[in-house]
């Protein structure tokens, strides 16, 4: 079925023009519209973008708890979200919240630094546990802290050693999988050394 075809209104006539301005009004924009009717416009508000990061006492809580990035070390300095960040390793996008088991300092942003590798290597950024994956609990995935070891973050900004379920004490101590329990990443392998007067951050 073909609607009929609408042809535009018609310009208002001079002789309407002449009779809106005796009476003093306003001439409308359509013909269609009444004599006197002003719409008013509904304001518009203004929304705040939401915010959905820790609050400031979280992030001196992970600070206070990591000292530095946990991947290399780096002490925490200059601006958030630039030269440092707090990290969700179960990522807000796959449902990851704001509680100390989520959150550790990486240096650098989404871009640079190690906050960027991990974004960048997600495989072994989920190996030393600073990605977890959007179905596993942080609480239960153990993370490779540079200044802590290997270790289970908990709710209240503490933490505790991460043992092997081998029950091995040499568990991955020569840098290969254990063959009790597969697991790789306990004890973190060292930093090699840096060159003299460089920290290890910045080789």
């Amino acid at each position: 079925m073909s609607l009929p075809r609408r042809t535009p209104l018609s310009p208002m006539s001079g002789r309407r023009r002449a009779q809106y301005a005796v009476a003093g009004l306003p001439i409308p924009f359509s013909t269609l519209a009444r004599s006197g009717h002003v719409r008013e416009s509904k304001p518009v508000k203004s929304r705040r973008p939401k915010v959905t990061g820790p609050d400031k006492a979280t992030v001196a809580a992970v600070i206070a708890r990591d000292g530095g990035c946990v991947r290399c070390g780096r002490p925490v300095s200059g601006q958030r979200g630039v030269d440092y960040s707090i990290h969700h390793r179960r990522l807000r996008s796959q449902g990851g919240d704001n509680s100390l088991t989520n959150l550790i300092v990486l240096c650098g942003d989404g871009v640079r630094g190690d906050h960027g590798w991990a974004h960048h290597n997600r495989t072994a950024a989920l190996d030393l546990g600073l990605i977890v994956s959007g179905m596993a609990d942080p609480a239960e995935a153990p993370v490779s802290h540079r200044q802590l070891g290997s270790v289970f973050l908990l709710v209240d900004g503490l933490w505790l050693p991460h043992v092997p379920s081998c029950g091995d004490e040499l568990h991955g101590a020569d840098g290969g999988a254990c063959p009790g329990c597969g697991w790789d990443s306990h004890p973190i392998p060292p930093l090699p050394a840096p060159p003299v007067g460089r920290a290890p951050w910045e080789v």
